[in-house]
């Protein structure tokens, strides 16, 4: 069965995102991915009761995106266990089911900015990765023991340092199917569009586009006495 994850740091400068966001991902995935999966939040929040969700408590106080590193711990997912993470600030528009029944080993994102002609190669983004659990423990255990606190850039930036394998992107695995707000989506997202990423900013709740809008009111849940309606 495929494991849908994602992160919850809370009390973070780098992570501004809350408990209802994480309900919001999960049920946008329940809408679009139609193969058995369980959904997974590492946190550092004391396992807040979601129908639907499984809590993994995060065993590093790894300040914003760097608990995004316990992913490849040994201890979080069994080995051969197929992941798909989401960054919470991501939407979902269409079927998932191309993205989650790829096989390659590990498929990440083509960054959106560093990229030919700005640079040789195209980096690496984090937002919306697909592995085998236990490939590339390195991500984890390097930065643990020889890198924590002192690592330049971002979680993807070390990602991308560390990595042994040349990871798949999806852009040419599944065309057009996983897009950048700021690059393919100011005005609506484009035909064939599945994965919206909002990588930096803006973030989902600060933009005012009625389709932005639209979908996360139709996702978002209520609060009512402390349970999610």
């Amino acid at each position: 069965m495929l494991t849908v994850a994602c992160v919850l740091k809370s009390h973070s400068p780098y992570s501004p995102y809350r408990l209802t966001d994480v309900v919001c991902l999960y049920r946008m995935v329940c809408e679009h991915l139609k193969i058995p999966f369980r959904f997974v939040c590492l946190s550092d929040l004391k396992s807040p009761k979601v129908p639907g969700v499984e809590w993994i408590r995060l065993n590093h106080d790894w300040e914003g995106w760097w608990s995004k590193l316990e992913l490849f711990a040994p201890q979080t997912f069994a080995d051969g266990e197929r992941v798909l993470y989401i960054d919470l600030d991501t939407i979902i528009l269409g079927d998932l089911y191309d993205i989650a029944n790829r096989t390659e080993e590990f498929i990440g994102i083509g960054d959106f900015y560093r990229r030919p002609p700005y640079q040789q190669e195209i980096g690496f983004g984090s937002g919306l990765m697909l592995w085998t659990a236990g490939v590339e423990p390195q991500i984890h255990s390097e930065f643990q023991y020889r890198f924590r606190g002192s690592f330049p850039g971002g979680d993807q930036q070390r990602m991308e340092s560390v990595l042994t394998r040349k990871p798949a992107l999806w852009e040419f695995l599944v065309p057009d199917q996983v897009v950048s707000y700021k690059v393919h989506c100011r005005h609506k997202p484009p035909s064939g569009a599945r994965v919206v990423c909002f990588h930096g900013h803006p973030k989902p709740s600060q933009v005012m586009d009625p389709w932005v809008k639209t979908l996360r009111k139709r996702f978002l849940p209520k609060v009512v006495a402390g349970v999610f309606a």
